[in-house]
């Protein structure tokens, strides 16, 4: 058996997994247990605590992977928008009869996940996306969630950790230049992070509203996107869907720039806990139409395959296979 842990920005997941054997299909995994907690809330001892309620003695686990995050330096985690370090010496402590440990990027185990998630966990959004294609290499991963995160899995056993989320948010046109104005008036420094994260929807709405003169409340991020999705013309739901159009279109733009630094002839595929919820609007065409504007690289980028991941839970599974190639190893 194998403990797999997703702490994420929101929400941190514990699961069971028990592995196929191997002579079985990689995506024969099978959940036994499976647990949901706040991320402010969790604390290591949580990991024990799962464990016992659910029958799982410390010598039926034979590795533990984790999905962290944040960025990973020597034996700790800065978790990026939790605000503390975790160290993992704590954790092997908490866990002490388990001798396998590994400790990975989210977007690292996002991208490990998918050589190993059902086929019906992939949406197609490409023309030339027919299906996932297994054997070809690199794949690119774009994540909008709590933050956001980018990776690429260059072969079977190897995923790039990146921060490439973090860096500076490139306007494309008159609007986007006119946003970024508006967020440097408020901040010293704007990521892609800060527009395409689950936050990046309020900041995309003050910047509408900063526009149409309103002064109202901003809604919370799930009510921009129910209102945008609704069909509605009241002029709230206007602005909300002026800014989910904004939203998927600086969401294509970077997922172009992506694919450019990656070249993701296996695939690149919009992961994370946002994209399932707006996926209708990223099938109109505005996506695409944002990742092919490269000018003279437009062409290269139509034979890339792109991809939706509606599994949420894609980073644990992603530490289920990185706990087995640890125990391998």
């Amino acid at each position: 058996m194998l403990l797999a842990v997703d702490l994420g920005g929101t929400n941190t997941r514990m699961a069971v997994f028990a592995p196929p054997a191997p002579s079985a299909s990689l995506s024969d995994w099978t959940v036994r247990c499976f647990e949901q907690v706040s991320s402010q809330a969790f604390r290591v001892q949580n990991l024990s605590t799962f464990l016992k309620a659910n029958r799982s003695s410390f010598s039926t686990i034979q590795g533990a992977g984790f999905s962290l995050a944040g960025p990973i330096q020597e034996d700790c985690c800065q978790l990026t928008n939790l605000g503390y370090t975790l160290q993992f010496s704590e954790i092997r402590s908490e866990l002490a009869p388990i001798q396998s440990f590994s400790f990975v990027n989210d977007l690292v185990a996002t991208a490990h996940s998918l050589p190993i998630l059902p086929v019906d966990n992939f949406v197609p959004l490409s023309p030339c996306a027919k299906e996932v294609q297994p054997e070809l290499w690199p794949k690119a991963v774009l994540a909008p969630g709590t933050g956001l995160g980018q990776s690429a899995l260059l072969s079977d056993e190897y995923a790039l950790a990146t921060e490439g989320a973090h860096s500076d948010f490139a306007p494309t046109n008159a609007e986007q230049i006119r946003l970024l104005q508006h967020l440097l008036s408020q901040q010293d420094h704007v990521s892609y992070e800060h527009v395409l994260s689950g936050s990046g929807f309020s900041r995309l709405y003050s910047f509408f509203a900063y526009e149409d003169g309103y002064t109202g409340a901003t809604p919370l991020p799930v009510e921009i996107t129910q209102r945008a999705l609704s069909g509605q013309v009241a002029d709230d739901a206007s602005r909300c869907w002026r800014t989910l159009a904004l939203y998927i279109s600086i969401l294509g733009a970077q997922a172009g720039n992506l694919a450019l630094q990656t070249l993701p002839h296996g695939g690149l595929y919009l992961g994370g806990g946002i994209v399932p919820h707006i996926l209708p609007a990223l099938l109109e065409g505005r996506f695409l139409e944002a990742f092919y504007a490269k000018g003279r690289f437009r062409r290269l980028l139509e034979d890339i395959p792109v991809f939706v991941v509606t599994n949420e839970r894609a980073a644990l599974w992603g530490a289920a296979r990185l706990a087995l190639h640890a125990l391998r190893k």
